[in-house]
């Protein structure tokens, strides 16, 4: 039957649009998060990524950037509930719980040019030790 639909639209002249994501409509998208991930990054933008401070903290956490998710923040509410990993939010404070093991900091340019917005975020980090790799250690 779709055959036949399809030759008789394509004899009208009728263009036929395929969605690339067809699963928007139905409401049923969620971001896939691997199970190597190990933290979940929200609200960077994209140059601040593979920013010296970024490495540093991943460094320090002993984590290497495969195992670390960059999300905006329009994309929160297609994250999978419970998240299982660790979540941090730069320059935004979320309003609920999206995972057992969240933190914020503010924004990267204040992170970067304060001293005392960093030893918050060490402090934050530190706090969750023990949910870090332990292999290098």
């Amino acid at each position: 039957m779709t055959e036949r639909r399809d030759w008789l639209l394509a004899q009208m002249g009728i263009d036929q649009y395929r969605l690339r994501r067809p699963e928007v409509l139905h409401g049923e998208v969620a971001i896939a998060i691997k199970p190597t991930t190990q933290l979940v990054i929200v609200g960077l933008q994209r140059d601040e990524i593979h920013h010296p401070f970024i490495r540093d903290v991943l460094q320090s956490l002993l984590l290497e950037s495969a195992y670390v998710l960059y999300l905006t923040v329009e994309q929160l509410p297609l994250l999978p509930h419970p998240l299982s990993c660790l979540l941090w939010f730069v320059g935004y404070e979320p309003q609920q719980h999206y995972a057992a093991r969240q933190f914020h900091s503010p924004s990267f340019a204040t992170l970067l040019h304060s001293a005392e917005a960093k030893r918050t975020l060490w402090q934050q980090l530190c706090n969750d030790d023990d949910n870090f790799p332990t292999s290098a250690r």
